[in-house]
């Protein structure tokens, strides 16, 4: 996926990293379980940032173990097993990458699009369990590709898209303004840095891209970066705000980390 959501890791305690490692490898493992191996190609820090989230909302404790693993043969890696926020997450991550490809195969046709053809039977298995999850990510990027073939000048509005796509994931019970909130905003994030990181990419390959489309591709990434920065800090705040409102019962040093330096990071890193 994108990967845009990410800890500062230089800035976490060893036993906080561990814990962040354990999502990680236990969201990669529980594809592979739940799924088929290959749909582990789909692991992204983004939905690894989900799963610690959705785990945190609960209070059952964490079980983790070293297992081996094959990607690093040599040391076993921290694992966090049947975890229900990893389990929901790992749903989320399939039908996540199954509509991506079909939309890069909608935007640019691309071969590596055919991969999807990978994740059709997981993607019906979960779309069965979340009708709604699902029904929210296909009509947002059908919604978002018209816009796109529009050619929209307006950098809001596809990004509105994409914030209301992860709203509907992260408010997993459709009970929690301040969740809906989080995911709405990151959204927004994630697509606002997606779009400037590919900038030039899509200059050169005349890819469409909001910020291309309203400059009539007449724009200096330094340019956009001055004007883009404020705009994704107002952005994080509202997910901090948003974020302050919600009931932790585990994982709150690492999300804090998440949330307030390793989104920052991102931003910095322009």
């Amino acid at each position: 996926m994108f990967g845009y959501v990410n800890a500062h890791k230089d800035l976490l305690r060893v036993c906080d990293y561990n814990v962040f490692r354990g999502y990680y490898c236990g969201l990669c493992k529980m594809l592979g379980k739940e799924f088929h191996q290959l749909t582990r190609f789909g692991l992204s820090y983004d939905m690894t940032f989900l799963a610690i989230l959705m785990s945190a909302l609960d209070q059952n404790e964490i079980i983790m173990k070293y297992q081996p693993c094959i990607a690093h043969p040599v040391t076993k890696r921290p694992v966090i097993l049947e975890d229900d926020g990893i389990r929901y997450s790992a749903d989320m991550s399939v039908l996540l990458t199954y509509y991506k490809l079909k939309d890069d195969w909608d935007d640019e046709k691309s071969i590596k699009s055919f991969a999807r053809l990978l994740y059709w039977f997981p993607m019906r298995k979960v779309a069965k369990k979340y009708p709604r999850q699902t029904k929210a990510i296909r009509d947002n990027l059908e919604k978002l590709f018209e816009l796109e073939q529009q050619n929209c000048k307006n950098p809001d509005r596809v990004a509105d898209c994409f914030g209301k796509l992860t709203e509907a994931i992260f408010d997993r019970n459709e009970d929690n303004l301040a969740l809906k909130t989080v995911g709405y905003h990151i959204g927004r994030f994630i697509y606002f840095t997606d779009a400037y990181m590919d900038l030039e990419k899509d200059q050169k390959k005349k890819n469409y891209n909001p910020f291309l489309a309203r400059s009539e591709n007449n724009i200096q990434k330094e340019d956009l970066k001055n004007e883009l920065v404020p705009s994704l800090t107002y952005t994080l705040n509202e997910i901090a705000n948003a974020y302050e409102l919600l009931t932790l019962y585990k994982n709150k040093e690492l999300l804090d980390n998440i949330i307030y330096l390793g989104l920052r990071k991102t931003v910095e890193s322009f």
